[in-house]
């Protein structure tokens, strides 16, 4: 009994450690979007592409960035300065 306590009470951990580092990594994303949709809108014209811009602001792939930044708008960023610019 005391071994199936132990294996649940570490299922448990696990499962909350995951949940609140997926809500975690979720808020740093979308810090890191907001940085980035400021940035771009504060020097639209300074010769940064989006992906240096990105790199600058912590993300670490273009992937990674991409999805972040759908997840967060709903737009990729082309679409979101294209129609917000």
């Amino acid at each position: 009994f005391s071994q199936l306590y132990r294996n649940q009470h570490i299922l448990c951990f696990k499962t909350v450690e995951r949940r609140l580092w997926e809500k975690f990594s979720d808020y740093i994303n979308s810090y890191r979007i907001e940085a980035f949709i400021k940035t771009v809108k504060s020097k639209p014209d300074d010769g940064d592409t989006y992906l240096s811009i990105a790199y600058n602001v912590g993300f670490n792939s273009k992937s990674s960035f991409n999805r972040a930044f759908k997840k967060h708008t709903g737009f990729t960023p082309s679409e979101y300065f294209s129609n917000r610019l």
